[in-house]
């Protein structure tokens, strides 16, 4: 897999448009980003990683990742730490996205 990831070539930094189902205006960076996973859901790993500093917006990013093609894509599984539930909640602000919450102790 790592000889195969050095054969491609770098992903110049491109702005994605900003999602129509996100209320709170992307940076800058933040849209760049959202421009690179939804290049990486199009290769043959069909995702990739996105690690960056507290508070850069990951949450915000990947919301967005999800909104980019809604209502067309398929159903997410998103799985995050008791902790992050809210913040998520707090970001999608779409009347009809569905959201399911599972908590277990």
């Amino acid at each position: 897999m790592w000889d195969d990831l050095k054969k491609d070539p770098p992903i110049t930094p491109v702005p994605a448009q900003q999602p129509a189902g996100i209320s709170r205006q992307l940076k800058s960076f933040q849209l760049e980003g959202l421009d690179w996973m939804i290049r990486q859901e199009k290769t043959q790993y069909k995702g990739g990683l996105l690690g960056d500093e507290m508070g850069m917006g990951k949450t915000i990013q990947a919301v967005s990742l999800l909104m980019s093609d809604y209502p067309a894509g398929r159903p997410s599984l998103v799985i995050v730490p008791p902790v992050a539930l809210m913040q998520w909640q707090s970001e999608i602000k779409v009347n009809s996205l569905v959201v399911r919450l599972h908590y277990d102790q």
